[in-house]
């Protein structure tokens, strides 16, 4: 058990089934699969990772050869953990999936 991410939680009320990928918090009813719970919190990493972007971003004016050099992988690295997260990633859970069992509701 431990605080809900999708609401202002004071007491433990998540509660995580790693062998089923599933979650349920008690506090707000809310729950589901790694699938659905990556929907819930989606646009919230996306914009993490496009403020964050844009701050490496600014390295890229730099006069300072590393300095560039190092903005440009750092946006690349930051655009490979994004699409990891949001599309290889949930891509893989469903292929994992038993073929007979149909995505929780």
């Amino acid at each position: 058990m431990g605080l809900c991410p999708l609401h202002d939680d004071r007491h433990p009320s998540f509660l995580v089934d790693p062998d089923k990928n599933l979650f349920y918090c008690y506090g707000c009813g809310r729950g589901g699969d790694v699938i659905r719970s990556l929907a819930e919190v989606g646009p919230a990493v996306v914009l993490c990772s496009w403020t964050t972007t844009i701050g490496y971003g600014t390295l890229l004016y730099s006069l300072n050869r590393a300095l560039r050099s190092f903005g440009w992988y750092a946006i690349v690295g930051e655009g490979t953990t994004l699409v990891t997260a949001l599309v290889l990633l949930p891509a893989l859970l469903i292929l994992a999936r038993p073929r007979g069992s149909a995505a929780p509701r």
